[in-house]
């Protein structure tokens, strides 16, 4: 059926062997690789890929449609898509901390800036310097996370 492993010690039986139990970080990715997948799994993994991809670009490009029809500066599309973004990356980190109101302001002024921040890097600054702006911008939002509330982001709950 499935593995059998002994958490008291430091090795496990399995099939008559004497084998090394692995920490837990590397338990999940074991499972993963050693995990078989029938071609039905894999052809319906892909078909959402697919599906998810267009419906990316259908809602971005229909956003600009959108943004075109009503005279909206698309400007103010890349600071909101990227604020959005922000949120879905780096917000399912914080998943807990958005019931205190001060931790939902602060990280809705974080969208806001880092919108701004990309929107200008965007306009000002040339595309070599972006990963570094955007990664000291990231640094500065989680040190402030840490500083105000105390957050510190335990490394293996990714």
């Amino acid at each position: 059926m499935g593995r059998q492993v002994q958490t008291v010690g430091t090795t496990s039986r399995r099939e008559g062997k004497l084998q090394r139990v692995p920490p837990r970080s590397e338990r999940h990715w074991l499972r993963v690789r050693d995990r078989k997948e029938d071609p039905t799994t894999k052809f319906w993994d892909r078909v959402r890929l697919v599906c998810t991809a267009m419906l990316v670009c259908v809602i971005g490009g229909s956003s600009f449609l959108l943004g075109e029809i009503y005279h909206i500066n698309p400007a103010w599309l890349f600071l909101s898509w990227n604020s959005i973004w922000l949120l879905v990356s780096v917000g399912k980190r914080f998943r807990i901390h958005f019931k205190k109101p001060e931790f939902a302001a602060f990280f809705l002024l974080w969208m806001a800036v880092h919108g701004t921040v990309v929107v200008m890097l965007m306009r000002w600054v040339h595309m070599l310097y972006w990963v570094p702006l955007m990664a000291l911008e990231l640094f500065v939002g989680f040190l402030s996370a840490d500083l105000l509330f105390g957050i510190r982001l335990d490394r293996k709950a990714d």
